[in-house]
This record gives structure tokens, sequence and C-alpha cells, in this order.
């Protein structure tokens, strides 16, 4: 989670005031589909994130609507997502196998996320 200039103290309290909240409030599945958008990079291709999802585009469309909505996603093009939260791409990824773990439903393991991207 390291970016040039940036002290632990503010990524700290950005992660208590920013990031954490806003994680807190997304449900199981739009967690992953954050993590796996992570995973590709903070960008992609929707097609992609199916992909590594195991998922149809058509079944991660609700979930693709529901972030842009509530802005922690963009849609920079056609067909492509990113992450609109800045620093959100590391605290998803450092803090997903523990929401995975007490998920309501079961969420794919990271390791396989980045398994069905190579």
């Amino acid at each position: 989670m390291d970016k040039p200039g940036l002290s632990r103290a503010v990524r700290r309290v950005v992660e208590a005031q920013t990031l954490q909240p806003r994680w807190e409030k997304l449900s199981d599945r739009q967690i992953e589909f954050i993590v796996a958008v992570a995973a590709l990079g903070g960008e992609t291709l929707v097609s992609t994130l199916a992909r590594a999802l195991g998922r149809s585009v058509k079944d991660l469309s609700w979930l693709r609507d529901d972030l842009l909505r509530a802005g922690d996603l963009l849609a920079p093009g056609r067909g492509r997502v990113a992450l609109a939260v800045p620093l959100m791409a590391p605290f998803a990824l450092a803090n997903y196998e523990a929401a995975r773990q007490d998920a309501g439903v079961k969420l794919m393991p990271l390791a396989k996320i980045r398994a069905a991207l190579e």
C-alpha cells in the first residue's frame, strides 16, 4: 500500500475515515467484484473480470451498476471498469481474505481469482 510521499500516519487516517467505512458498506459480492478489479490492476474489461470470477458479463451487470451508482467504480470506456476510490486496490487486496472468511456467501479465494488471469 506504499505510495511515494504518503506517510503511514496519513495512510492510517485515510483507511480509518474513508476506506474502512466504504468497505463495510459493500455486500459480499461487491467486495469480491472490487477485489477482482484490484487484482487486475485497478482497471479492466468487464469480460476479463467475468472470466476471473467464473461468471458471465450479464451475471455481473447488477454489481457493476450498483458500484457505479455508489461511486466505488468508474466506467472509463465501453466495457471497462476502474476503481474510483484512491488507495482502494491495496486496501481491498489486504483485507479480502478476512472478509471472505466472514462472508455469508461463498466467495472465490484471491489466489483462485489471480490464477484465472494467468
